[in-house]
């Protein structure tokens, strides 16, 4: 099976085509419905796929399906053998598609290389994304991931550059103050008490650590992210009761 890209669109999404015996399917018809016509003019295109139903993965997806005629994710599978994992938590009606035979990936937003997709939409979910990372991890370790925007990456790089902490106690044992101590430590705040945003760059006091003075007890669970030294750390605080 062949793998072809076109970026395509305002946020450079990755468009893919893969090809087998004249026969194609596209992965996310991000735009320009006209130039994925004429590239895919030498096939015939039995399936279009879509990870997720954002905006900047089908863009050209009516014209697709009124030119085919095809609808979307009816997953035929006439030529191509592969499986369709539900992976929400960018969205909640992701989906990535796994070709075994191959030890392929095609993962949507879901994760990228040494980085994982957003989790502030209206319907993300960032337990869920994390659940769906749990998931695609107990594939082979050699599997090509093939993600929505940037370079393709691999399962067992990905896995390398990961530190999940979970953070679970009763209210009295000071879990606020060793998750403040990670981020302090790492980098990712300058005091403890404070939080950096992720994409204004700017610091804010958390709402949170307030309410935990002010009833005594813990009574939220927050998830954070933040590079150090090489590697991606993920953070979970959640009360233990």
């Amino acid at each position: 099976m062949k793998v072809e890209v076109l970026v395509l669109g305002p946020l450079d999404t990755n468009t893919y085509i893969l090809s087998k015996d004249g026969k194609c399917i596209i992965i996310d018809p991000a735009d320009d419905a006209e130039k994925i016509i004429s590239f895919c003019s030498k096939y015939e295109v039995e399936e279009i796929i879509v990870t997720h139903h954002h905006f900047d993965h089908i863009g050209a997806l009516e014209k697709l399906e009124k030119y085919y005629n095809i609808k979307h994710n009816t997953f035929l599978r006439k030529t191509f053998s592969y499986d369709i994992i539900k992976t929400p938590g960018h969205t909640d009606d992701s989906i990535s598609i796994f070709f075994s035979e191959q030890n392929l990936l095609f993962s949507g937003d879901l994760i990228f290389y040494h980085s994982i997709g957003r989790y502030d939409f209206p319907n993300s979910n960032y337990e869920d994304l994390i659940k769906s990372l749990e998931k695609i991890s107990k594939l082979p370790l050699d599997t090509t991931i093939f993600s929505g925007h940037g370079e393709k990456t691999s399962l067992n790089e990905e896995i390398k550059k990961r530190r999940t902490f979970a953070i679970i106690s009763h209210p009295d044992a000071g879990k606020t103050t060793l998750t403040e101590k990670f981020l302090l430590y790492g980098g990712a705040i300058n005091l403890a008490g404070s939080v950096k945003g992720k994409k204004t760059q700017r610091h804010a006091v958390s709402d949170w650590m307030e309410i935990e003075k002010e009833r005594g007890i813990s009574v939220t669970s927050s998830v954070m992210q933040f590079n150090y030294d090489g590697y991606c750390i993920n953070i979970l605080d959640t009360p233990g009761h």
